[in-house]
Parts: C-alpha cells; structure tokens; sequence
C-alpha cells in the first residue's frame, strides 16, 4: 500500500475534524490529528512530542483559492491538501530560481511573531490550486510553550523540595536551582562518578532511581614470591527516590568518596558544575549547610566490615541452594514436572474445589 496515498486518504478525514472548532472534537478526532502531525518530518522537528499533543487539540484548517497569497509570517503551516508555490519578496525584487512548489506533508512560516523582518524579508506563498492548510497561530504556540514551561519549572521545584535537605529552604531560593536542572534518562548500570578521587559529574536529584553506592577495598593476596593487590567494589548503600548527590563534592571542591550506579533505569534532574558553582554566595552556603556528603565519613573498617558481612550473606546463600537442590534431587523431586508443576497442581486444587461443591 501507496503510504503517501494513505496519508492523503487520512489527512482527507482530519480535514472535515478540523472544520469542527476545538471545543466540538471528541478525544478520538483529537487523536487522530495528533497521529497525522506525527507523521510529518517537517512538524516533529520543529516542535517536541510534548507540545505536539497539546497543539493538536487547538489546530484549525484554512480554506485557500487558486491564485490567493498566504503570508508565511502569519503562522506555522501545514499542507494537507494543494499545493503552494513559494515567492520570496526582498526590496519588491523576485527572482524565479528562488520559487519552490510545496505539496502535501511540506511546511512553511514561522513558529514565533518575527518582530524585525531581515531587509524586510517577507515570506509569500501563492496557491496553486484550492489548498486546505493546517494552522498553528502564534499565539497558540506561545501560550502552550508558556504553559509547558510553567508546569516543568512546577515539577522541578516539588523534585528539590520533596528532598530532605531542600524541605526547608525558601521558595526563592528552590526556584533558582530548579532553573538549573536538566531533566535525564540515564540506562541500569550507569556510572554517575567515573573514578572514585575525583569530583562527581554532576549534582542530581534524583526522580525514579535506585542507585547502589559503591566504595573501594583494596584486598592484599600473599603468595610464595610476589604480594598482589586486587581492587573490589563492596556496596555500602542504596539511594532511592527523592534524594540527591554531589553537590557538597561539588562547591567544596573535595573528592567523591564513593562510586553511584544505577541499579535499574533512571530518571533523574541534573545541575551542571558549572551552572552550581554559578549560583551566588548566599544561595552556595546554604547548600553547604543543609546538605551532607553521601556516605563520606565511613572508615576502612566499616567498609571491611560491610565487606565481610556480604561475602558471608552470599556464602551462606550459595551454601542454602546447593543443600536445597541435593535434597530435592535425593527424593526424586524435579520442582516444575510432573506432580511438582505449579500448572497441574492448579488444576488439581480446580478440580478438588468442584468436587467438594
């Protein structure tokens, strides 16, 4: 199947939902001019997923003439059906090298009210035959990119003050630092902290995370003529959601004293060193007051204690499986087949429960 014949046979459909005004559209039109939008290059490049879902319900259509003239600085447009050939005016000279004819799917004009015009460069498109052209005014772009805008600085502000350190700190001061996050996905077994002696990377807050922290132990191997030294990870610690790290490594200039990996896949806002070292003075010391190093006052010896107590965990596990398998194997038992499967002990259960009705 033609996929530029089913978008024109779709975009045909979206046209009459949008000669409907908004507030008439049920979910379902919305939807589908949210999946149309979706499939033009020219539209996902200019506007990202999250104002594309929320312009797709205030878009119109705009009935165009053979011969009529659209101005591109009136809005953003899209051609769901005609085509226009582009004019160019610059100092009321055209050159014809400069016309382009635009078909369905292409898009022209501008996003933002352009308030000074290069040379007077004015962007003319003449239809070339009756066009139906999706619009998205200025004004509907900046109010959604306002409203967006406004919700993720809301989000980032409650992400800082949910952390324990940050509850209790002033809404002016919340807001400076929440201007500074980049929000990230970050994989399972990301390394925030390259290399334990040096600063960590970045400050974050974390969002949806679970992070093992990990510190090294340095273990001395003798042997008959030589003495190796193996480096290990012992985990000391856990962060989860609503907790933050870095920062005193950070403004104090100080090494990390630790190593954080994400345990499963992460969502978390990050402050740049440079963006946090930025701040001003006050803002900076009170940072410093509130929060604390992540697991930096642990001695040796407490991570050899960790250390021995989870190579024992994990003998004892080791030791309790193998038992548990040499049993089961001893009396004939194979867990999963046979009597032992969980499916037929099911139906077993099924069927006693409907005699016994």
């Amino acid at each position: 199947m033609d996929p530029i014949r089913t978008s024109s046979n779709q975009a045909g459909l979206v046209i009459r939902v949008l000669k409907k005004i908004p507030i008439e559209r049920t979910q379902a039109e919305h939807q589908a001019v949210l999946r149309l939008l979706r499939g033009f290059p020219g539209v996902t490049g200019q506007l990202s997923q999250q104002e594309l879902r929320q312009l797709s319900s205030l878009v119109i259509t705009e009935s165009w003439e053979k011969g009529q003239t659209i101005f591109g600085n009136n809005g953003f447009y899209v051609i769901l059906k005609g085509s226009v050939k582009s004019q160019t005016q610059q100092d009321k000279k055209q050159t014809e090298e400069q016309n382009t004819v635009l078909g369905f799917g292409c898009c022209f004009g501008t996003l933002e009210e352009v308030q000074n015009y290069e040379s007077n460069r004015v962007l003319c498109f003449t239809a070339q035959e009756n066009c139906e052209i999706l619009k998205i005014s200025h004004r509907d772009y900046a109010t959604i990119k306002k409203e967006i805008a406004s919700r993720d600085q809301a989000m980032k502000e409650d992400l800082i003050r949910q952390c324990p350190f940050y509850e209790q700190w002033p809404k002016l001061s919340i807001s400076k630092l929440a201007t500074l996050i980049e929000m990230r996905n970050l994989p399972a077994s990301y390394v925030c902290s390259l290399k334990e002696g040096f600063s960590c990377m970045n400050t974050s807050f974390q969002y949806r995370l679970s992070s093992n922290i990990k510190k090294n132990k340095s273990s001395f191997i003798c042997s008959v003529s030589t003495k190796q030294c193996r480096l290990k990870h012992v985990v000391i610690g856990k962060l989860t959601e609503k907790q933050s790290f870095g920062e005193v490594s950070i403004l104090s200039e100080q090494p990390s004293t630790c190593t954080i990996i994400t345990a499963t896949e992460v969502e978390l806002g990050v402050i740049q060193p440079e963006a946090l070292k930025g701040l001003d003075k006050v803002t900076r010391s009170l940072m410093l007051q509130t929060a604390q190093p992540t697991y930096g006052k642990l001695s040796q010896e407490e991570i050899n204690k960790e250390y021995l107590r989870r190579e024992k965990q994990k003998k004892w596990e080791h030791i309790k499986r193998t038992v548990v398998a040499e049993a089961l194997f001893y009396n004939g038992i194979m867990p999963g087949t046979g009597k032992w499967s969980p499916r037929r002990g099911g139906r077993q259960h099924d069927r006693n429960a409907c005699h016994s009705q």
